[in-house]
């Protein structure tokens, strides 16, 4: 005898709310648009977004019939949606206030209560200015441009990844063996600027730093250019050709009035975020000459040096360094 079929409905509470649960998808909202910048942000600013929503609810599940509509509307996605934006800082550039979000994206943003938000932030190569600016004068308007499109967030993770290269910051593969390529061995006593402790009205809960090495240029020894006084000290011998990484710095915030403990930031996410493209070429550049360089080789997209990470009432007492009140 067929047994009969098991409804949605015969399955107990527990089990419907977590299948209901799973009832989400992720939608584009805006692709690489132009933010916004609120009035009273004078710096040069030049930020490019592609905004997602992670968790939207499929809304034809509303129509099933009125005990599913009741308890889908329970469901975690229509407490609060979630969005990631990725974005882009270019130094140099102009402002730009032609934003692109249509009414329809707009009204989806406003039901947005966690907001987790990528900064690519790097030296537009074609700038005369090679001047580092501050990092925050140039967070803080993108932010402020966010938030006015999701007047409910609540919870705001932010992610800023700022490339040393294009400003002569660079470790040659040399340092990298001999293990004289600490990012505080070129002078520096910190990572990045000192956060500010209210970001869109909200505390910050989390602070994590540190930063990690991408290949940035490599230049053949017995090439038709002469090499400066400390290209030639950065020679390996037996090796074609010289090989620099760039330095790129990370920090992770974490800001938020509401229950955030399942939002803190891990450096895997945004090693992940960030991964190195084409690392198979650049190991083959570096012309390792034992396994162990190898494996070190692999391994360096992966690692996040120096990390520190503060959360609760930590951050507050980051180091003596960061309680100075000037900045970068």
């Amino acid at each position: 005898m067929a047994q009969a079929g098991v409804s949605l409905l015969g399955l107990p509470r527990e089990l419907r709310d977590q299948i209901l649960g799973y009832l989400t998808h992720t939608r584009r909202v805006a692709s690489q648009t132009d933010l916004e910048m609120p009035k009273g942000f004078s710096e040069p600013v030049y930020c490019r977004a592609t905004i997602w929503i992670m968790n939207c609810p499929f809304l034809s599940v509303l129509l099933v019939n009125s005990q599913i509509q009741a308890e889908y509307l329970e469901t975690e996605c229509f407490k609060g949606l979630s969005s990631t934006i990725d974005s882009k800082v270019l130094l140099g550039r102009p402002v730009r206030c032609t934003p692109d979000v249509s009414p329809k994206s707009r009204a989806i943003l406003a039901r947005v209560r966690f907001v987790t938000l990528f900064v690519d932030y790097v030296m537009d190569p074609c700038s005369l200015s090679r001047v580092e600016k501050t990092l925050w004068s140039q967070v803080q308007p993108i932010v402020a441009a966010i938030s006015s499109h999701t007047p409910g967030m609540s919870v705001l993770r932010l992610a800023v990844q700022q490339h040393d290269g294009f400003v002569g910051k660079t470790v040659s593969h040399r340092d990298l063996l001999t293990g004289s390529s600490s990012y505080r061995t070129y002078g520096n006593t910190r990572l990045l600027s000192p956060p500010p402790m209210l970001l869109a009205g909200l505390a910050l809960a989390q602070r994590a730093e540190g930063y990690r090495y991408s290949y940035y240029s490599r230049k053949l020894v017995n090439s038709m250019f002469t090499l400066s006084a400390a290209e030639a000290a950065d020679i390996i011998p037996g090796r074609n050709a010289l090989v620099y990484y760039s330095i790129a710095r990370a920090g992770m915030y974490l800001y938020g009035c509401d229950k955030i403990g399942k939002h803190y930031w891990t450096k895997e996410e945004v090693i992940d975020k960030w991964r190195l493209d084409d690392v198979a070429k650049y190991i083959e550049w570096c012309e390792p000459q034992s396994e162990d360089e190898r494996k070190m080789l692999e391994n360096l997209p992966y690692e996040m040096k120096e990390w520190k990470d503060k959360r609760g009432d930590e951050v507050v007492m980051w180091d003596a360094q960061d309680a100075e009140s000037d900045v970068e």
